[in-house]
C-alpha cells in the first residue's frame, strides 16, 4: 500500500526551509495525493505564505509530475476517509 500524503507534507517540501529535506525525502519514496490536497496546498501557498501565482503554478507542476495519479475527491473517497478517521482515531476536517 502506498502512503497518502496530506497538505502539510507538500507545504513543508515547497514552502518551509526548515522542514524541506525531511519532507522531500518522504515524498521521494512515492505515494499518493488527492485533488483536495492540491487545492489546500494552493490555498496555503497563496493566502498564508503569500506566494505568487507563478511560484504556485511551478510548484503544482512539479507535484503533478511526482504524482501523476492524483486521487479525485469523490463520494467513495469521502466514505473511505471517514472510515480511516473512525478506525484510526484521527481528526477529520473539512474546509
Amino acid at each position: 500500500m502506498k502512503p497518502f500524503f496530506d497538505t502539510n507534507v507538500l507545504v513543508s517540501a515547497f514552502l518551509d526551509v526548515d522542514k524541506r529535506d525531511k519532507a522531500l525525502d518522504a515524498l521521494s519514496q512515492g505515494g499518493r495525493i488527492s485533488s483536495q490536497v492540491l487545492n489546500e496546498f494552493t490555498n496555503v501557498a497563496r493566502n498564508k505564505r503569500q506566494r505568487t501565482w507563478p511560484e504556485i503554478e511551478a510548484a503544482v507542476l512539479v507535484i503533478r509530475e511526482w504524482f501523476p495519479d492524483i486521487v479525485p475527491l469523490t463520494e467513495h473517497t469521502h466514505a473511505g476517509a471517514i472510515a480511516l478517521a473512525r478506525d484510526n482515531n484521527i481528526a477529520f476536517m473539512t474546509r
